[in-house]
């Protein structure tokens, strides 16, 4: 197929992860429109978006927020929609099937990977979006969205970990040193922290019908308590002022507090235990995927790398995967095994 050229864009939807696409397309040169729920909202992601692009005047003049009504937007060359399942469906007239399911991964500034599900796509047309993807700066990992992309499953896993040390071990500061002396990039609760930490809560919630999902009451209630994370200044961390994380001794009270009303005896890990853990976390998670063809080897050793910035990269996963290393691997899962580390046993 011809090279796919887009001069203009609506993304519909109005969360953090639509505002980066929209700033990604309009530093790329296109012209987009970005649908908000209301016009508060429109406002005040216009002027986040202006800040975003102070540096360069021609991109932030080609985005507008703009509520529903506001504009016919029936004539652009992509359409970008929010699905359910925080993923989206991706529409450009000149594909075809359109509501191509997509997922991007915030922050879109580092994570240099996107997820598509290629189904019913030509190989004319993977080429077209993989060349088109490229000049943005974006890296495209094909695989199945069903249930969810293979990212999302990585990233929950990982986040499952991180909560079951948080309700059984461990405090957020013991789990951010622990991993970044590990290697990992950044540890779990202070990532949860930037993302906020209503993003996770509301993926458990929408597991909660599952009976092997074992509950982390103590991650709920702080953020049925309003700890949102660093956009608010309260999250696992204190944000003074708007600055740096400071550790918060409420939030060990709260850890303790509802582990004794739970009937859960904490235990403490040591550093090397916690990064571990992590580990195996998505390593089991990882291992699933493959064994279940839900993407190569090669995409969900890259996914772990970037997503979850699993210590040594994608080399260190290949290895751990290997025929070679499967029976170290499942020896060091079965004596840990159960809920500790996947709750959900379907990839």
């Amino acid at each position: 197929m011809n090279r796919l050229t887009v001069q203009t864009a609506a993304i519909h939807d109005d969360s953090a992860t639509g505002l980066d696409v929209a700033i990604l397309f309009a530093k790329h040169r296109i012209r987009t429109t970005l649908v908000c729920e209301d016009a508060p909202t429109a406002e005040r992601l216009e002027s986040i978006a202006k800040r975003a692009m102070a540096g360069d005047v021609d991109a932030s003049g080609l985005l507008s927020c703009v509520t529903d009504n506001a504009a016919s937007l029936s004539q652009t060359d992509l359409a970008l929609s929010a699905r359910n399942r925080g993923d989206f469906a991706l529409s450009l007239p000149m594909l075809s099937p359109t509501d191509i399911p997509i997922q991007f991964h915030p922050p879109l500034s580092a994570c240099p990977l996107i997820e598509l599900d290629p189904e019913g796509l030509s190989n004319a047309s993977r080429e077209g979006l993989e060349r088109w993807f490229s000049d943005l700066g974006k890296a495209v990992c094909f695989g199945n969205s069903t249930p969810e992309f293979s990212g999302q499953a990585l990233l929950d896993a990982y986040q499952w970990a991180a909560d079951i040390l948080l309700t059984y071990h461990s405090t957020p500061w013991e789990i951010d040193e622990a991993m970044e002396d590990g290697g990992w990039g950044q540890g779990a609760c202070l990532r949860q922290d930037q993302e906020g930490l209503e993003k996770a809560y509301h993926r458990r919630r929408s597991r909660q019908g599952d009976p092997r999902v074992c509950q982390v009451a103590a991650v709920d209630r702080a953020v049925k308590e309003g700890r949102l994370g660093r956009q608010i200044g309260w999250g696992w961390y204190r944000y003074p002022g708007g600055g740096g994380p400071v550790q918060d001794p409420l939030v060990e009270d709260l850890l303790e507090e509802e582990a004794w009303l739970t009937g859960i005896q904490r235990t403490a890990l040591s550093a090397d235990e916690i990064s571990q853990r992590m580990r195996l976390a998505v390593l089991n998670k990882a291992k699933a995927l493959v064994d279940s063809d839900r993407g190569t080897l090669p995409t969900i050793a890259r996914l772990c790398e970037h997503l979850c910035q699993f210590p040594g990269g994608a080399s260190a996963v290949t290895r751990a995967l290997s025929p070679d290393n499967r029976d170290n691997l499942n020896t060091e899962l079965e004596r840990l095994g159960g809920p500790l580390i996947d709750p959900w046993t379907r990839a």
